[in-house]
């Protein structure tokens, strides 16, 4: 299954797996949404789970929402592959942005705690996110509708419908300055002069913080960029007013930012703390 059939790699690779199928003698069943659509890739796998397949690869399109599919066909005794893209595992960290649409607020029966039960959505579709015991005490504060907010959490698809349980939730136009690792300025050759220097560090000096600031200059005659890195006195605090301010001094495709995607591993669940010191012990 392909993200979308009408995409040139993935035609590619019907062509591929049709002619591996032939080799294995096989039946292959090749089917997949038109334009890229999680929710038609869920529906296929459900179709393929029914028709009884023996195997599935797939390209994941939202790995979040067609994890639950693929996980019922694996306990099926169906085997799954993922290529080009893969689905999200079992406690799998993560970092998703999105609006908050709904909020449920509710309290544990089992220990009387109060829990958050809230659903954001972004550009591929929508999550449910758990906040629970302390982390609901430390964000319920940001758990707001119609606020946009950037998480990291843990995916847990044992259920049907995947849910995130967070280990840090914060304002969308706050991520840059916590995950912004370096700024570059892309400034051409041609255009930098004494006048134009100076106009730079001016704005850079509006948004002072803690983030190296790199100027990238690029030779007119062969596009090589030569990368000067600036003293800490004009460190910066990355926001989208500085990248608004920059691109209106130097125009659009000036502003880089080189952000950490390292995530944090899944935190010990409290049997698995309970077996590590009995180890310790032992």
């Amino acid at each position: 299954m392909p993200k979308s059939k009408g995409n040139a790699y993935f035609i590619a690779a019907r062509q591929g797996a049709e002619q591996a199928a032939k080799e294995l003698n096989v039946k292959l069943l090749y089917d997949g949404p038109t334009e890229s659509d999680p929710a038609k890739q869920n529906e296929i796998v459900e179709t393929w789970i029914t028709h009884g397949v023996d195997a599935i690869a797939a390209a994941c399109e939202n790995r979040e929402g067609i994890s639950t599919a693929l996980r019922n066909a694996q306990q099926k005794g169906i085997k799954v592959i993922t290529y080009d893209a893969d689905a999200l595992a079992t406690r799998t960290m993560t970092c998703i942005g999105g609006i908050i649409t709904g909020v449920q607020q509710g309290v544990s029966k089992k220990s009387g705690k109060p829990y958050a039960m809230i659903t954001l959505e972004d550009l591929e579709g929508s999550f449910t996110m758990l906040c629970m015991n302390e982390n609901h005490d430390k964000f319920r504060h940001l758990l707001e509708a119609n606020k946009a907010m950037f998480l990291v959490g843990e995916v847990n698809n044992d259920e049907d419908r995947p849910k995130i349980f967070p280990t840090e939730i914060m304002p969308l136009d706050d991520a840059p300055k916590k995950y912004t690792k370096q700024v570059h300025l892309h400034v051409s050759a041609v255009h930098l002069n004494d006048e134009k220097l100076k106009a730079i560090f001016e704005l850079v000096q509006q948004f002072p913080g803690k983030v190296p600031l790199f100027l990238r200059i690029r030779h007119p005659k062969n596009n090589a960029l030569i990368s000067i890195e600036v003293n800490d006195r004009y460190f910066v605090a990355p926001s989208r007013e500085f990248q608004k301010a920059i691109n209106d001094l130097l125009g659009e495709e000036t502003f880089y930012a080189k952000v950490d995607t390292s995530l944090p591993e899944p935190r010990k669940r409290a049997w698995e703390k309970k077996e590590r010191e009995t180890a310790m012990v032992e």
